[in-house]
Protein backbone atom coordinates (compact mmCIF):
# COMPACT_ATOMS: atom_id res chain seq x y z
CA UNK A 1 0.00 0.00 0.00
CA UNK A 2 1.18 3.72 -0.86
CA UNK A 3 2.40 5.41 2.29
CA UNK A 4 1.12 9.62 2.09
CA UNK A 5 4.10 11.72 3.60
CA UNK A 6 2.73 14.64 5.66
CA UNK A 7 4.50 17.75 5.27
CA UNK A 8 4.81 20.42 8.86
CA UNK A 9 2.45 22.75 6.69
CA UNK A 10 0.05 19.86 5.76
CA UNK A 11 -0.04 18.57 9.54
CA UNK A 12 -0.93 22.37 10.65
CA UNK A 13 -3.36 22.82 7.67
CA UNK A 14 -5.05 19.95 9.06
CA UNK A 15 -4.77 20.95 12.88
CA UNK A 16 -7.04 24.10 11.94
CA UNK A 17 -9.14 22.15 10.01
CA UNK A 18 -10.09 20.40 13.28
CA UNK A 19 -9.40 16.90 12.10
CA UNK A 20 -7.14 16.14 15.26
CA UNK A 21 -10.19 17.44 17.57
CA UNK A 22 -10.98 15.53 20.32
CA UNK A 23 -8.16 12.48 19.40
CA UNK A 24 -5.04 11.28 21.28
CA UNK A 25 -2.13 13.70 20.71
CA UNK A 26 -0.48 13.22 17.72
CA UNK A 27 3.24 14.22 16.83
CA UNK A 28 4.69 14.23 13.11
CA UNK A 29 8.02 12.08 12.55
CA UNK A 30 9.33 11.61 9.36
CA UNK A 31 6.44 12.55 7.77
CA UNK A 32 3.65 9.93 9.88
CA UNK A 33 1.13 11.62 12.31
CA UNK A 34 2.29 9.45 15.46
CA UNK A 35 -0.21 8.90 18.26
CA UNK A 36 1.54 9.98 21.82
CA UNK A 37 1.48 8.15 24.99
CA UNK A 38 -1.18 9.48 27.16
CA UNK A 39 0.27 11.17 29.90
CA UNK A 40 0.72 9.50 33.37
CA UNK A 41 0.31 11.18 36.37
CA UNK A 42 4.72 9.45 37.09
CA UNK A 43 5.09 10.81 33.62
CA UNK A 44 3.87 14.66 34.46
CA UNK A 45 5.18 14.84 37.85
CA UNK A 46 8.55 13.86 37.05
CA UNK A 47 8.54 15.95 33.70
CA UNK A 48 7.04 18.97 35.73
CA UNK A 49 9.82 18.66 37.97
CA UNK A 50 12.93 18.68 35.69
CA UNK A 51 11.51 21.85 33.81
CA UNK A 52 11.53 23.36 37.13
CA UNK A 53 14.83 22.11 38.14
CA UNK A 54 16.22 23.81 34.85
CA UNK A 55 14.33 26.52 34.85
CA UNK A 56 15.09 27.74 38.25
CA UNK A 57 19.04 27.07 37.55
CA UNK A 58 20.12 27.34 33.96
CA UNK A 59 21.72 30.34 32.86
CA UNK A 60 20.10 33.54 31.69
CA UNK A 61 19.84 33.12 27.98
CA UNK A 62 18.20 29.61 28.34
CA UNK A 63 14.65 28.74 27.90
CA UNK A 64 13.21 25.35 28.98
CA UNK A 65 10.38 23.96 27.34
CA UNK A 66 7.58 21.50 28.12
CA UNK A 67 5.74 19.54 25.47
CA UNK A 68 6.46 22.00 22.64
CA UNK A 69 7.03 21.46 18.88
CA UNK A 70 10.72 20.85 18.10
CA UNK A 71 11.51 21.35 14.33
CA UNK A 72 13.48 19.30 12.66
CA UNK A 73 12.38 18.90 8.84
CA UNK A 74 9.88 19.58 6.45
CA UNK A 75 8.96 15.95 8.24
CA UNK A 76 9.27 16.17 11.61
CA UNK A 77 8.14 18.16 14.49
CA UNK A 78 8.32 16.17 17.56
CA UNK A 79 7.55 17.33 21.01
CA UNK A 80 9.86 16.42 23.38
CA UNK A 81 9.06 16.20 27.66
CA UNK A 82 11.43 19.07 27.53
CA UNK A 83 13.74 20.67 25.37
CA UNK A 84 16.08 23.24 26.31
CA UNK A 85 17.09 25.85 24.03
CA UNK A 86 18.93 28.44 23.64
CA UNK A 87 17.35 32.03 23.60
CA UNK A 88 14.58 33.70 25.33
CA UNK A 89 10.65 32.68 24.40
CA UNK A 90 10.17 35.99 22.45
CA UNK A 91 12.84 34.68 20.18
CA UNK A 92 10.12 31.74 19.17
CA UNK A 93 7.37 33.52 18.53
CA UNK A 94 7.70 33.29 14.70
CA UNK A 95 8.98 29.71 14.28
CA UNK A 96 9.71 26.96 16.79
CA UNK A 97 13.29 25.79 17.79
CA UNK A 98 15.30 23.39 15.98
CA UNK A 99 17.97 21.14 16.63
CA UNK A 100 20.66 23.62 16.01
CA UNK A 101 18.64 25.56 19.17
CA UNK A 102 18.61 22.70 21.71
CA UNK A 103 20.83 22.32 24.17
CA UNK A 104 19.11 19.37 25.50
CA UNK A 105 16.55 17.37 24.79
CA UNK A 106 14.45 15.03 27.17
CA UNK A 107 11.93 12.27 27.13
CA UNK A 108 10.70 11.47 30.14
CA UNK A 109 9.04 7.36 29.56
CA UNK A 110 6.85 5.29 31.92
CA UNK A 111 5.77 2.97 28.90
CA UNK A 112 6.76 4.42 25.85
CA UNK A 113 11.21 3.77 26.45
CA UNK A 114 11.27 1.46 23.37
CA UNK A 115 9.87 4.22 21.39
CA UNK A 116 11.92 6.85 22.41
CA UNK A 117 14.84 4.85 22.47
CA UNK A 118 14.88 3.07 19.01
CA UNK A 119 12.49 6.02 16.71
CA UNK A 120 13.16 9.35 18.88
CA UNK A 121 16.85 8.76 19.62
CA UNK A 122 17.88 8.14 16.00
CA UNK A 123 15.72 11.08 14.77
CA UNK A 124 17.07 13.09 17.55
CA UNK A 125 20.57 12.06 16.24
CA UNK A 126 19.92 12.52 12.52
CA UNK A 127 18.95 15.99 13.12
CA UNK A 128 21.70 16.89 14.81
CA UNK A 129 20.40 17.43 18.54
CA UNK A 130 23.84 17.01 20.27
CA UNK A 131 22.70 15.68 23.76
CA UNK A 132 19.35 13.49 24.28
CA UNK A 133 17.70 12.05 27.27
CA UNK A 134 15.60 8.95 28.15
CA UNK A 135 14.26 9.11 31.83
CA UNK A 136 12.94 5.68 31.70
CA UNK A 137 11.08 6.02 35.57
CA UNK A 138 9.91 2.04 35.05
CA UNK A 139 13.41 0.78 35.42
CA UNK A 140 14.60 4.13 36.92
CA UNK A 141 17.25 4.70 35.02
CA UNK A 142 18.68 7.99 32.66
CA UNK A 143 20.24 7.12 29.19
CA UNK A 144 22.34 9.68 28.09
CA UNK A 145 23.08 9.77 24.30
CA UNK A 146 25.90 12.39 22.72
CA UNK A 147 27.64 12.81 19.89
CA UNK A 148 25.65 12.22 16.96
CA UNK A 149 26.72 11.29 13.79
CA UNK A 150 25.20 10.00 10.81
CA UNK A 151 22.41 8.85 12.36
CA UNK A 152 22.89 7.36 15.67
CA UNK A 153 24.61 8.56 19.18
CA UNK A 154 28.24 7.70 19.50
CA UNK A 155 27.95 8.33 23.33
CA UNK A 156 24.98 5.88 24.85
CA UNK A 157 25.69 5.41 28.40
CA UNK A 158 22.74 4.40 31.01
CA UNK A 159 22.72 5.82 34.30
CA UNK A 160 20.75 4.88 36.76
CA UNK A 161 18.56 8.23 38.23
CA UNK A 162 20.17 8.43 41.69
CA UNK A 163 23.47 9.57 39.50
CA UNK A 164 24.05 13.37 39.32
CA UNK A 165 24.58 14.00 35.44
CA UNK A 166 26.24 17.03 34.12
CA UNK A 167 24.83 18.27 30.61
CA UNK A 168 27.46 18.80 27.86
CA UNK A 169 26.74 22.65 28.20
CA UNK A 170 28.24 24.92 30.86
CA UNK A 171 25.00 27.04 31.04
CA UNK A 172 22.86 23.54 32.51
CA UNK A 173 23.18 23.02 36.48
CA UNK A 174 23.79 18.79 37.09
CA UNK A 175 21.22 17.11 37.76
CA UNK A 176 20.43 14.13 40.00
CA UNK A 177 17.25 13.21 38.65
CA UNK A 178 15.83 11.45 41.37
CA UNK A 179 16.63 13.81 44.02
CA UNK A 180 14.92 16.62 41.84
CA UNK A 181 12.23 14.40 41.46
CA UNK A 182 11.59 13.92 45.69
CA UNK A 183 12.37 17.32 46.40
Amino acid sequence: MPRYRVTVDDFYRMGAAGVFDGKPRVELIEGDIVSMAPIGSLHASTTQAITYFFHDRAAVGVTVRMQLPLHLSEGSEPEPDIAIVRGHNRDYRERHPDAEDCLLVIEVAHTSQDYDRQVKAPLYAAYGVVEYWLVDTAANTVTVFRDPVDGRYRYCVEHPSTTTIQPLDAALPPINVVACVTA
